[in-house]
């Protein structure tokens, strides 16, 4: 093997033919001492970190023992209060016997919770307000139509009759509505 010497360039590693036995046995001795050494820091550090990951595992699973622990509580409780509803739904004038009563008649209704019944009526708020402005442009409509239609005189008649019917005359209430 090469090192660096002072030179810079590599040099080879000095030979120990020149030491004694007793040299090599202490030097020898002073390497395996070394080694032993950090060896022993390097298992020193290991265990530290285990030790610490140990101690992080241990907190986490006490954290979710505890939170196992609430969510079968609240599991227990729900269950029960499940069970409570379900006798209320065979208690007389419950809901399950208002459907069945109204599933005989014309028109039957279902009753929805009052969160389902909050996010139906929101999504529906536009299709409605749209149905009845179109509601209302109509009615506009055919109201103007029949006074038109009574008060025109018969040249006018013939005049709107020749005229081409991709232009509908100004005169037409729905064209406020917004209908093109």
């Amino acid at each position: 093997r090469f090192t660096t010497g002072c030179g810079g360039g590599p040099r080879k590693r000095r030979r120990l033919t020149n030491l004694t036995p007793e040299e090599k046995m202490l030097r020898r001795k002073l390497k395996n001492r070394v080694a032993a050494q950090t060896a022993r820091d390097r298992k020193k550090e290991l265990m530290g970190t285990l030790e610490q990951q140990v101690t992080r595992l241990m907190d986490q699973n006490k954290r979710l023992q505890d939170e196992n622990k609430k969510l079968k509580t609240q599991s227990s409780s729900l269950i029960t209060e499940n069970q409570h509803l379900k006798e209320r739904l065979g208690q007389p004038g419950s809901l399950a016997e208002r459907k069945s009563e109204s599933s005989g008649s014309a028109v039957s209704f279902d009753l929805l919770p009052w969160g389902q019944t909050q996010k139906l009526s929101q999504s529906m708020m536009p299709y409605a307000t749209s149905v009845l402005t179109m509601s209302l442009c109509l009615a506009l409509f055919s109201r103007s139509a029949q006074n038109q239609t009574q008060m025109v005189p018969v040249e006018e008649v013939t005049l709107q009759s020749s005229l081409p019917k991709e232009i509908p005359p100004k005169s037409m209430p729905f064209l406020a509505c917004g209908w093109r």
